[in-house]
This record gives structure tokens, C-alpha cells and sequence, in this order.
């Protein structure tokens, strides 16, 4: 009985000692600072090196642990141009969006990136008034607000890793140029607000990055945007 207890107790210590750093992994991200670094689009990756990366930890659908791990890292040239790299994994075989003008891409496998001058007041204006991009492992979806206003619609941002039919994950690094209200809010030493998700439809998996709370909504909820600001 004695052994049993003390065995009870152990366990109460450890999970009180590991909730700590269990609560840090799944930490809400309000504030990012992007940093300047020279990149190549040229889907080689090998100019990322000594950037912070990211991990997306929670399923907004469900509240649970993503079984899989998406990475990404970001930065900017200091002038007028965002970039970003990022691995999307799978615990299935990556589902391919089967061409660039795919109305539904929201049912395969996506990276996306939502864009802000300000915090959107709700759902509504956020679709009304929102940049939006989404990769797949193949193409550059679409690069228009939800509204069907398209702008900066060009493949050549974006190069990915080589297409495989059968992998379970894919990179792609991607360059988003900052022209208009965006880049002036940042030559104003102002910031922008980013949003971050994936849309894994292979493994039943959506995330939103620093957000780790269960919300259905939460890829045009306004309430999850980083505010990010851009140093040289």
C-alpha cells in the first residue's frame, strides 16, 4: 500500500512539474518582430539558416495536440518585400490541389497567410478587407482578398520543394511584396497583423499559428491576428 502511494505521488509531482513547459509550447503569440535577411526564391532553402522558426502545436477544431508538427520561419529584405518558408507535414499522403484556379482549395492541403493593416472589427470585415494567400504543395492558390478582389497574383513568388505524389509533407519558401498601405504602415514605423494557418485535409488537422484555443472559426476570426513589426 505503502509502494502505491508513493508511486501515486510521484506522478502528481511529475505532472505538476511538466505542466510548465507543456503551457509554454502552446503559448498564445501576440507580438512578432521580423528581422531583415537576404533571400533567394529559388526553392533550395539553404539561405534560412540563424532564423527563428515556428511551430504550429494546437488543432483549432478540437482543442487537441497536432499530431503532426508544420513549421515556418519568416523575414524581410528591409525595403518592400516579405518572405516566408514553411514545412507542411501530413500523417497520410499530402493532398495536391489539382490545379492553380481550384475553387474549393480549402479541402486539400494548405498553407495560408492572412494580411492586416489594422485588427479587424469581426468575421465579416475581416473576409471584407483581408489579403489572403494560399499555397499548396503544387501552386499559389489565390492572392486576393475573400471578397474576389484579386492583387499580387503571380506563381513566381513561390517556389515549393519537388513535387512528389506520394510524400507526406512539403516546403515552399515565398515571397510577398509589401506595395501600398502595408509598406507604408511599416515605413511609418508601424506595425502590420499577420495571420498564419494550415489546412491539413490528409490528416483532419487545421491550425492557426500562437493560437491555442478551440475555435471553429478561427482562420477568419479577428481575434487571432500577430501584430508584427519589421526591424532592419
Amino acid at each position: 500500500m505503502k509502494c502505491i502511494k508513493m508511486l501515486v505521488c510521484f506522478a502528481i509531482v511529475f505532472a505538476l512539474l511538466t505542466l510548465p513547459s507543456f503551457a509554454e509550447k502552446r503559448a498564445t503569440i501576440n507580438f512578432m518582430t521580423i528581422y531583415k535577411k537576404d533571400i533567394i526564391i529559388d526553392g533550395k532553402f539553404n539561405d534560412w539558416d540563424r532564423i527563428r522558426r515556428y511551430s504550429f502545436d494546437t488543432d483549432t477544431t478540437s482543442g487537441r495536440r497536432l499530431n503532426t508538427n508544420p513549421t515556418m520561419k519568416i523575414a524581410w529584405n528591409g525595403k518592400d518585400t516579405l518572405y516566408i518558408y514553411a514545412t507542411l507535414r501530413s500523417s497520410r499522403r499530402i493532398m495536391s490541389c489539382p490545379n492553380s484556379t481550384t475553387t474549393n482549395w480549402w479541402d486539400y492541403d494548405v498553407f495560408e497567410l492572412f494580411m492586416q493593416t489594422k485588427v479587424p472589427s469581426d468575421i465579416k470585415s475581416n473576409q471584407a478587407t483581408a489579403f489572403h494567400y494560399a499555397v499548396s504543395d503544387r501552386f499559389l492558390i489565390t492572392s486576393s482578398t475573400y471578397n474576389g478582389i484579386c492583387s499580387l497574383k503571380t506563381d513566381s513568388l513561390v517556389k515549393n520543394s519537388k513535387y512528389n505524389p506520394y510524400t507526406k509533407s512539403f516546403s515552399f519558401e515565398m515571397a510577398v511584396p509589401l506595395k501600398g498601405k502595408f509598406l507604408k504602415k511599416i515605413q511609418a514605423g508601424d506595425s502590420i497583423f499577420l495571420k498564419f494557418g494550415t489546412e491539413m485535409n490528409s490528416s483532419s488537422e487545421f491550425a492557426i499559428l500562437g493560437y491555442p484555443k478551440f475555435n471553429v472559426n478561427a482562420f477568419w476570426s479577428p481575434y487571432n491576428y500577430i501584430e508584427c513589426t519589421f526591424k532592419k
